[in-house]
C-alpha cells in the first residue's frame, strides 16, 4: 500500500507541474500580446496628435493660404518618423462647391506594423471658411460648440 501512495503522490506532482507549465506558457503568450497592443495604441497616439498638430497649424492661416501648393510642404515631425515604422503622411486640399466655398484638407498618416503590413491609418478632415479677418473659421460638430452662457 506504502508504494501506491508513493505512485500516487509521483503523479500528482506530475500533474500538478504540466498544469503550472501550461499556465505559464498562457500568461507569457498574454503579456506579449499586451506589449503588441500597447505598442500600437501608442503608435496610434503619435500619429493621431501629429495629425492633430498639422490641423491647428492649418487653422491659424486663413483660408487662401490652405492651398495644395502650401501643404506639399509638410513634413512629419522628427518624433513622429522615429516612432512610426516607414511612417507616410498624404495631405490634401480640395475646395468644395457650394454657396459658401469652403476649403476640405485632409491628413492622413499611415505607417507599417511588425508584420510588415500597413497599420490603420489615421485620418482628420476639416472645412475652412474665409472670413473677413484674421484665421479660417474651421466647421466644428456641436458637441465642440461651447454652450451659451445663462444669464441671471
Amino acid at each position: 500500500m506504502n508504494q501506491h501512495k508513493r505512485g500516487a503522490m509521483l503523479f500528482e506532482a506530475l500533474v500538478s507541474t504540466a498544469v503550472l507549465g501550461t499556465a505559464l506558457a498562457i500568461t507569457a503568450q498574454l503579456s506579449g500580446l499586451a506589449h503588441v497592443q500597447q505598442r500600437s495604441a501608442e503608435r496610434r497616439g503619435v500619429a493621431l496628435a501629429e495629425a492633430a498638430n498639422l490641423m491647428e497649424r492649418a487653422a491659424a492661416l486663413p483660408a487662401d493660404q490652405i492651398a495644395p501648393e502650401f501643404v506639399t510642404e509638410w513634413k512629419l515631425s522628427d518624433i513622429a518618423v522615429s516612432r512610426l515604422p516607414e511612417a507616410r503622411l498624404a495631405v490634401s486640399v480640395v475646395d468644395e462647391p457650394g454657396e459658401v466655398s469652403a476649403r476640405r484638407l485632409s491628413v492622413e498618416i499611415r505607417w507599417r506594423n511588425r508584420a510588415g503590413q500597413d497599420d490603420a491609418p489615421v485620418r482628420l478632415t476639416s472645412w475652412f471658411y474665409p472670413t473677413t479677418g484674421g484665421a479660417a473659421a474651421t466647421e466644428t460638430s456641436p458637441a465642440e460648440t461651447p454652450p451659451e452662457e445663462a444669464t441671471p
